[in-house]
């Protein structure tokens, strides 16, 4: 297919906040999402999955058949592939690094019609580029390897169940309806005190933190596939088992993003609880969910993938307004996210937004996106696409 006839773009089934992926009328759309067959190796160590596949499709079986993972976020509607592509942030994370960074080996038809298997040895430069910025822009990927990891026997997460905004010593306090975030893993075996002294251990920690008088925060123990299934927001899916997690839909967000890689001042923290504050009355389905990395994150570097946002950064900021599909562009929480986006701006300074939430307000996107590989990422779409037939709006140029 030559480019003055039409585009390609590969169809997943997953999330695609801008719907790049469904291309416009000139588009030629593939449509992967019967391809999500499972292999596992027999010594358990990887696994390879079709590029078509939703991460509910791949958590349940690995943990309930094999015992296994691989870190991929936790929201069973995502499709692996663009996820795993554009980086993937899971709460395994810090322990076993980024989903992108677990990618072995990719099967890619390239623009030309050849399938090629890509790896550090095979073709380690597009094998760079497809890890940090592959998705839909080097080819049709159809199938992924991945590492594979033996899966903790419990997880400890902590709820909270009141929504609270309070400043208490200087600190603003944010207590959100019913939080669930992974501590930590733990094995307990056979044996209750193992658990027992772990949450301790973990209570111990977070009674160090400013609390308001309504806080019930609690730290519990669940079986690692049981935190997979409360952490996928069952209740917003429709679903009431893990074993619903390969069959799910869900409605589509508006995002806004960034990464921080520095602490506010108390004067600062002080307009963003004055900006929280709106959220509780004026404009609703507003959430805001914050994402700590370091730890394996940062055991990768710039040079070893395309994923360019690593050391330095303290955490991953998303802010998006649940709007139960709306499409009005003048939704008041619309307006409110991108008042939040522009004073993050001057408060956080920040310069990079993660490309898996894709935002087609930005101007300065690729930048954004990709940093210092971009001009790298431009000369591997030169070399495996020349006539740019893989193509969208934020797709790397050539």
């Amino acid at each position: 297919m030559s480019r003055g006839s039409g585009l390609l773009s590969g169809f997943r089934g997953g999330h695609s906040y801008e719907e790049y992926s469904f291309g416009d009328n000139t588009t030629f759309i593939v449509d992967l999402r019967h391809m999500f067959e499972m292999y596992v190796s027999p010594d358990r160590s990887w696994f390879s999955i079709g590029a078509g596949a939703l991460l509910g499709q791949i958590a349940y079986p690995l943990l309930e058949q094999y015992n296994l993972l691989t870190p991929h976020g936790t929201c069973p509607t995502v499709g692996i592939t663009g996820l795993a592509t554009g980086g993937g942030y899971e709460n395994m994370s810090k322990l076993h690094g980024l989903t992108v960074d677990n990618i072995l080996e990719v099967e890619i038809v390239s623009p030309n019609g050849s399938q090629l298997i890509v790896n550090e040895q095979t073709y380690p430069d597009l094998f760079w580029a497809l890890r940090g910025a592959g998705s839909d822009s080097f080819g049709i990927i159809t199938k992924l390897t991945f590492k594979a990891y033996q899966a903790p026997v419990d997880y400890l997460s902590s709820r909270d169940t009141n929504t609270k905004l309070a400043i208490k010593d200087g600190t603003v306090v944010v207590e959100a309806f019913d939080i669930q975030v992974g501590t930590c893993t733990i094995d307990v075996g056979e044996s209750d005190d193992n658990a027992a002294e772990a949450i301790q251990r973990v209570n111990h920690i977070l009674n160090k933190f400013p609390t308001t008088s309504l806080n019930t925060t609690s730290v519990i123990a669940d079986r690692y596939v049981d935190f997979i299934f409360r952490a996928s927001h069952p209740n917003d899916v429709g679903i009431e088992d893990p074993s619903q997690l390969p069959n799910v839909t869900r409605e589509m967000f508006t995002w806004r993003n960034f990464h921080a890689n520095n602490l506010i001042e108390i004067a600062d923290a002080l307009r963003l609880y004055n900006l929280l504050v709106e959220t509780l009355d004026e404009f609703q389905d507003i959430i805001i969910e914050m994402y700590a990395f370091g730890g394996a994150i940062n055991d990768m570097t710039p040079l070893d993938t395309s994923f360019n946002h690593r050391n330095g950064i303290l955490y991953l900021v998303q802010a998006f307004h649940n709007g139960k599909a709306t499409l009005n562009p003048y939704h008041p929480s619309l307006d409110w996210l991108t008042r939040f986006y522009e004073w993050t701006k001057l408060v956080f300074h920040h310069t990079e937004s993660y490309q898996n939430y894709a935002d087609g307000t930005m101007p300065d996107y690729l930048e954004r996106y990709y940093g210092s590989n971009l001009d790298g990422l431009k000369e591997i779409k030169r070399k495996y696409d020349p006539q740019n037939i893989f193509w969208h709006p934020q797709s790397i140029p050539v």
